[in-house]
C-alpha cells in the first residue's frame, strides 16, 4: 500500500494565492457590475429630466 499523500509548503502557498486571487476577482466583478448598473440607470433617467426642463434662451 502506498504512503498517504501530504501537501507540501509550495502547494499550500499556491492554493492560498489562487484562492485569494479568485476572491479578489469575484469582488472586482461585483463592484464593476454595480458601476455598470449605476451608469445605465443614470443614463436612462437623464433624458426624462432633460425633456421635462426646457432650456430658455
Amino acid at each position: 500500500m502506498p504512503p498517504p499523500k501530504t501537501a507540501t509548503a509550495a502547494a499550500w502557498v499556491w492554493a492560498t494565492t489562487e484562492t485569494v486571487l479568485v476572491i479578489a476577482l469575484m469582488v472586482a466583478g461585483c463592484w464593476y457590475s454595480g458601476v455598470l448598473t449605476r451608469r445605465r440607470s443614470s443614463s436612462a433617467a437623464a433624458p426624462a429630466v432633460a425633456e421635462a426642463e426646457p432650456v430658455q434662451v
